[in-house]
């Protein structure tokens, strides 16, 4: 019924914007009851009907005038109740039909085809499947089930639900499907549930059973079961644990049961206390028999299973079960034979004498370990070996016990005094020798005199026994860059580790001295350096180029000591001819200070030139900042209007000067000092009118040359 926005089913509400078949699937459900059989719905659903039909009968009862009033009521009760008016009147005349043909056979109707007559739930599926013995399935997975017609699914609009473990499927309907592994699948519409005892009580000649398993006994329960497996056809429909039949076989597993927990080969209890107690007294029978047969070295007394289970066997007889036992005391194993115990415990005593002391003699119970037995030595006896035995220890029986002593985190067994005061003796040192700290002068690598000491022998202890002085090898050892003392009783092992130690040492003697040659190359770089800028004050140079080289810094951080030697043999040569230079400059400023004025103020631009290439080269900058800057100053602040002057200006202003400079090379840059050198003097000729001889070339540009070409051979 529609109220609003609801619809009331039974007393419970359904939005109806759930969507219409949400309501008819609730409607459905309410047809099925609690059967959850779409079969049962049907007939509800059908009996309703027939209900309503007969109520509008008696609202409106005459037969022509108002038909057209009961089938637009019947109708619309059809339509809200989501059934089909043309489905139920087809079924009607169906089940007329049949009723036709049961009239004309011997069989009688008892009950009629009336809606008021009983109806039972049970017994409809019960008859259909009866009729239906192919479409019995049994649950695989969720809504997927499995039978006789094949794998399928229940459609979602089946009220049958989930966790139905039978199910009678009544049609089943092909549909087609796209997937990579099937082509089409199987809907089951019409389904019932269905229990396992219906089958039985239907159609008990198509169910059949089968033993699944071995038979186990069941402590709780006290039988003895076995898994059978419930068959239908050929469809296993249900699992059942039954009592087992065959008396042998009860038997069987009732004692494997007792034996196993003898054995603890399972923690299964026994309800009866009593019987449980007396299985648990079997333990320390096979533990005590376990004992003796470890003392006497073999298998005196038998504690093997089978041996259990043969001894069992033959004091329960035929019981199957706790309650089936005459007497408890039928579970307890027979103790040992008291003979046999006694002499057993004479010739295996459980102490021993010893310096005075009685020791526990331990005798090994594993039977996959046997050993022979042994006394665990205290500790003031190993203070003492004084105290130890001359001879090896024996039982009466004559069988040999072992000593067993710890040493550390170990233990050792010795068979004879001896050994073990043997390695009594080498422990004592061992300990002595580890708690020696060795004392030996361990050399300074600065110092170019010093060298690794030999190998000393010292004294670090006296034997225990014999009070002989203990000797051990004292020497220098390395590790990385670290020399320290070390001790070693071989002189093999003290003489490998002091060989590698005075290999070492050298290397960092060696390395050490090459750091203060470097430092002193560095201060002897820096005071060249500072000559070099005090000769450049001194010289006639323009202020920008002063302010360049004093501002210069000196770096050889990634030279090595052979090459700075170098350079600064050669940087002493340069600055030597500098001062030359400036001595000579100084001297001809005097004698005609209006005259060669300018004339030696270009030759100061020369030296600048030396000058400016020695710092930069013991500097190590860069390849073309220090060709530009030397062709700069050699070059670019010559005066005189001359053709090779204006030349040279004018490949300085191209706009390509930066990229040729970059790629000359030395003989290239030497021609072009060369020329800068040469009209330095021919200036200085047509300017200054003097007596003298044809100048000669001076021999500090040739060292200039030779020093930049190997720093531009580096780079």
């Amino acid at each position: 019924k529609l109220r609003g926005d609801e619809y009331e089913l039974d007393g419970q509400l359904i939005p109806s914007k759930e969507g219409m078949h949400v309501v008819a699937d609730w409607v459905r459900k309410s047809w099925a009851g609690e059967s959850r059989s779409d079969f049962v719905a049907m007939v509800n659903a059908y009996r309703a009907y027939k209900a309503e039909e007969r109520r509008l009968w008696d609202v409106y009862p005459d037969r022509n005038e108002q038909y057209k009033i009961r089938r637009s009521a019947l109708k619309a009760w059809c339509f809200s109740h989501f059934l089909n008016i043309k489905r139920l009147q087809e079924a009607e005349r169906l089940m007329f039909m049949l009723k036709d043909e049961l009239m004309g056979t011997p069989l009688q109707m008892q009950n009629g085809l009336g809606h008021e007559r009983e109806f039972d739930a049970e017994a409809l599926t019960k008859a259909l499947a009866s009729g239906m013995v192919d479409r019995v399935a049994r649950l695989e997975l969720d809504r997927r089930y499995n039978g006789r017609m094949g794998e399928f699914s229940l459609a979602f609009q089946s009220v049958v639900g989930e966790g139905q473990g039978l199910i009678l499927a009544a049609q089943i309907t092909k549909i087609p499907v796209k997937s990579r592994f099937t082509s089409h699948m199987l809907i089951g519409d019409l389904a019932a549930p269905l229990k396992a005892e219906w089958l039985e009580e239907v159609m008990p000649q198509l169910c059949w059973t089968k033993v699944v398993g071995e038979a186990e006994y069941e402590p709780k329960s006290d039988l003895v079961l076995h898994t059978v497996s419930k068959r239908f056809q050929d469809m296993e429909y249900a699992c059942a644990m039954v009592r087992v039949t065959d008396r042998l076989v009860a038997k069987s597993a009732f004692l494997r049961w007792i034996v196993g927990a003898i054995y603890q080969y399972h923690d299964g209890q026994i309800d009866n206390v009593e019987a449980q107690a007396r299985i648990e007294q079997n333990g320390y029978v096979l533990d005590r028999v376990r004992d003796l047969n470890a003392r006497q070295g073999c298998e005196v007394l038998p504690h093997s299973v089978k041996w259990a289970s043969e001894t069992l066997s033959q004091q329960i007889g035929d019981a199957t079960c706790v309650a089936e036992l005459a007497n408890l005391d039928d579970l307890v194993l027979p103790d040992p034979d008291k003979e046999t115990v006694e002499l057993i415990l004479l010739d295996t005593p459980d102490t021993v004498e010893v310096a005075g002391q009685s020791l526990k003699v331990v005798y090994t119970t594993d039977r996959f370990d046997l050993q022979p037995p042994y006394v665990v030595m205290p500790e003031e006896i190993l203070a003492d070996p004084q105290m130890l035995p001359l001879e090896s220890l024996y039982l009466p029986n004559g069988k040999l016990v072992r000593m067993v002593a710890k040493f550390g985190w170990h233990d050792s067994s010795y068979d004879h005094p001896d050994h073990l005061k043997r390695d009594l003796i080498e422990y004592a040192h061992e300990r002595a020798l580890a708690n020696y700290v060795p004392d030996i002068a361990i050399p300074d690598p600065e110092d170019e005199t010093a060298v690794i000491p030999p190998i000393e022998t010292r004294v670090f202890g006296e034997n225990a026994f014999t009070g002989e002085p203990l000797e051990v090898y004292v020497y220098v050892a390395v590790r990385g860059d670290t020399f320290y003392a070390e001790k070693s009783d071989s002189l093999n092992v003290a003489e490998r580790e002091r060989d590698l130690a005075v290999a070492r040492f050298r290397e960092v003697q060696r390395r050490a001295k090459d750091k203060r040659d470097m430092v002193q190359l560095k201060q002897k770089v820096d005071e060249l350096g500072q000559q070099l800028l005090e000769l450049v004050q001194e010289a006639i140079l323009p202020d920008v180029l002063k302010q360049r080289l004093s501002d210069h810094r000196y770096s050889q951080s990634f030279l090595t000591v052979a090459e700075i030697r170098l350079w600064v043999t050669k940087a002493e040569g340069l600055v030597q001819e500098a001062g030359t230079l400036v001595s000579k400059a100084r001297q001809a400023e005097e004698e005609q200070r209006n005259k060669e004025l300018e004339c030696y103020g270009i030759e100061g631009e020369a030296l600048s030139s030396a000058l400016e290439v020695a710092s930069r080269c013991i500097a190590m900058l860069g390849q073309d900042e220090a060709e530009l800057l030397l062709l700069e100053a050699s070059v670019g602040d010559f005066p005189g209007p001359t053709d090779r002057i204006t030349m040279i200006r004018g490949a300085m202003q191209d706009k390509d000067f930066d990229r040729l400079m970059g790629r000359l090379i030395p003989q290239e840059v030497k021609k072009v000092l060369e020329a800068a050198f040469n009209l330095a003097v021919e200036s200085r000729l047509d300017q200054v009118h003097v007596e003298s001889s044809e100048p000669k070339r001076d021999t500090s540009l040739a060292s200039l040359f030779e020093f930049y070409g190997h720093t531009r051979g580096r780079g």
